[in-house]
């Protein structure tokens, strides 16, 4: 049977960070989505004065978002895109808008666009054993790598034998192809 999708209720979730790139300020709701997710390290009092670099480790992904900040704080603008943050049995379509103000801070806000239910992928649980071996998974759309494509997690479970592996792969966030050409093209646009 195939997962109903669900329209929820505009949640948002807002951080903000000074010129630095230090985090400084977070909506009311933001330790609620941080517990609801089992992501306790993320509350606002363990991140709060911590560099927004430190949660973000692909290189990629920290060059786009350094082009895109150093976009937004030149021109004093913002700029909007669409991702994923899912939880192990749930799909949490998002969308993300930054801006940037004259004094160069930046405020990130969030909105849950709509959610899907689906089985609970071990995979994803965060309290999993893990080994060394890393799981590539696109921090925007939140597919997988399986040789050279991005696929779903479920269609990744059976090729590369997920289900049959303990201790569980780490999971390492990356960018696909086709999310680093919507944000070079996002990118260009404000440029």
């Amino acid at each position: 049977m195939q997962p109903t999708s669900t329209t929820v209720q505009l949640d948002t979730y807002t951080y903000s960070i000074d010129t630095n790139d230090q985090l400084i300020s977070f909506s009311a709701n933001w330790d609620g989505f941080a517990c609801a997710n089992e992501s306790r390290h993320l509350q606002a009092s363990h991140i709060k004065e911590h560099s927004l670099w430190e949660f973000i480790s692909n290189r990629e992904t920290v060059a786009l978002y350094r082009e895109l900040l150093t976009c937004l704080r030149d021109r004093g603008t913002s700029a909007g895109f669409h991702y994923r943050c899912d939880s192990p049995d749930l799909r949490r379509f998002m969308h993300m808008d930054i801006s940037a103000d004259e004094q160069g801070f930046v405020t990130f806000v969030s909105q849950v666009v709509r959610t899907e239910p689906r089985a609970t992928i071990e995979v994803l649980l965060p309290d999993a054993e893990r080994s060394e071996e890393l799981l590539v998974m696109c921090g925007w759309c939140k597919k997988v790598r399986v040789d050279s494509t991005w696929v779903e997690i479920e269609a990744a479970l059976e090729p590369l034998q997920l289900m049959d592996r303990w201790p569980l792969p780490a999971i390492s966030h990356g960018i696909c192809e086709q999310c680093a050409e919507a944000m070079e093209r996002q990118i260009e646009a404000i440029q």
